[in-house]
């Protein structure tokens, strides 16, 4: 069973979480109508409420406070339509373990009801009597962080992981950036599948380089080519026996770089660029995902930067607003999308919802997403669509 009783999540959640309806925010007052629809908003959708499931089961596969900021989204926007549509349908919020060792599954599921199933972590092997239970439930699994997805034809694939690669690197292509610098925070693996991507784009790659703590301070004016810059001057004055004034040149031959690590990181290495010459280097941003991600009213540091993540991380709310008690984690926003995911499949019917993690289209059991594209301009975070 759930380690915390569905009673006393609904609880908290009532307690904690004030949900509201309003016409818009502050962030969008300034916006065109043409713009609006990027936002976050409800589904343009009369729901026949009284044909969808009274019962659900909610199943999460750890006791992170990951999955219970993913339950504590779900529940939330449950709230949102028990205000405004009374509808109530019962959770039923059960805790599985499949790990191999100790694996624990409870037999009180009862596999007719709906099922949202919430997986974090990778699975390579599911205990015999688990593997049971997933192949015999239908719904949704929803694949976070490093997840992988079950073999069960009958469970929709609800995919929300870290920022899309190709998708801003297929706008840098568009933009007319074919020769790239790379920095990736991640692994040698992380390197060579943005690499790979770029590549593959008909772009081409004149270094790339993984983001090590100890060497950041060096990373850009070795990228830059500062230091031979600098070299050359030193030469030059021993050769002229001459001082010689001197501002160093970066290298002329790349027109972007595709920086891939976490926000505070980005907010000190793009100054940095600016501080080793490379101000004509255009900048792609890919955050990297944690619990928690905040970005600021203003983003002086990552001016002109374009980067992709999700609407609710950025604040881009339109046509309802949450109290601001509620934290603005990623594992919030896929609860909330997660519900509302439930009510798109029981209305049967293809639709485009502008959620929390992004513009999620369903039809026909199959779920895409897509995050928002983001230029920083005058230090404001400004949409540029999906």
């Amino acid at each position: 069973m759930s380690p915390y009783s569905f009673s006393k999540t609904i609880t908290y959640i009532f307690a904690a979480l004030l949900i509201v309806n309003c016409s818009s925010s502050s962030l969008t007052n300034n916006r065109t109508s043409e713009n609006k629809k990027i936002f976050i908003h409800k589904p343009d959708i009369d729901y026949s409420f009284n044909l969808f499931p009274k019962e659900i089961n909610l199943i999460l596969t750890d006791k992170s406070t990951y999955q219970q900021q993913v339950s504590e989204g779900f529940i939330t926007n449950y709230f949102y339509y028990k205000k405004n549509n009374y509808f109530t349908p019962k959770i039923n919020i059960t805790n599985i373990r499949l790990d191999k060792e100790n694996p624990s599954c409870s037999q009180e599921i009862n596999p007719s009801f709906f099922t949202v199933l919430i997986v974090t972590e990778k699975i390579n092997e599911i205990p015999k009597n688990c593997n049971d239970l997933i192949k015999k439930i239908f719904g949704i699994q929803i694949l976070t962080k490093e997840a992988i997805k079950f073999n069960n034809s009958r469970l929709s694939v609800f995919e929300v992981k870290k920022g899309k690669k190709r998708i801003i690197a297929e706008f840098a292509k568009k933009e007319g950036k074919e020769r790239a610098i790379i920095f990736e925070e991640g692994n040698e693996e992380d390197l060579k599948e943005l690499t790979n991507l770029w590549i593959s784009l008909n772009g081409k790659v004149l270094e790339s380089k993984t983001i090590q703590e100890r060497k950041k301070s060096q990373l850009l004016p070795s990228s830059l080519l500062i230091n031979e810059s600098k070299n050359r001057s030193k030469k030059l004055q021993k050769i002229t026996k001459k001082v010689i004034s001197n501002i160093p040149r970066s290298r002329q031959d790349s027109d972007l770089l595709f920086l891939s690590t976490k926000l505070p990181n980005a907010r000190n290495l793009k100054p940095s660029l600016e501080y080793n010459y490379g101000e004509k280097l255009s900048v792609y941003f890919i955050p990297k995902w944690r619990d928690k991600e905040d970005y600021q009213i203003k983003e002086l540091d990552l001016e002109g930067v374009i980067f992709i993540d999700m609407p609710w991380i950025l604040g881009l709310e339109e046509s309802m607003a949450l109290s601001k008690s509620v934290q603005k984690n990623r594992g919030f926003a896929i609860g909330y999308d997660s519900y509302e995911l439930f009510l798109l499949a029981s209305n049967r019917k293809s639709s485009e919802y502008f959620g929390l993690t992004g513009k999620i289209s369903f039809s026909k059991s199959k779920i895409l997403r897509k995050e928002i594209l983001i230029r920083v301009s005058n230090g404001e975070l400004i949409p540029l669509g999906y």
